[in-house]
């Protein structure tokens, strides 16, 4: 997965219900901001999984 190893803001794997969406946290932040904001990451909160707590504005 060479392309995971990229600058990136979100990429898909599939394109089917069972694929797969990947954010960059920055990018995610960013494009959520107006409706949210980020209070804390969990890097590999859940296996490779990272949480993110958001609070509605």
């Amino acid at each position: 997965m060479e392309y995971a190893r990229s600058d990136f803001g979100m990429f898909t794997i599939g394109r089917a219900l069972d694929s797969q969406v990947f954010y960059d946290v920055d990018y995610l932040s960013r494009k959520l901001s107006p409706f949210f904001r980020t209070l804390s990451v969990g890097i590999a909160a859940h296996g490779h999984q990272t949480a993110i707590v958001l609070e509605r504005l």
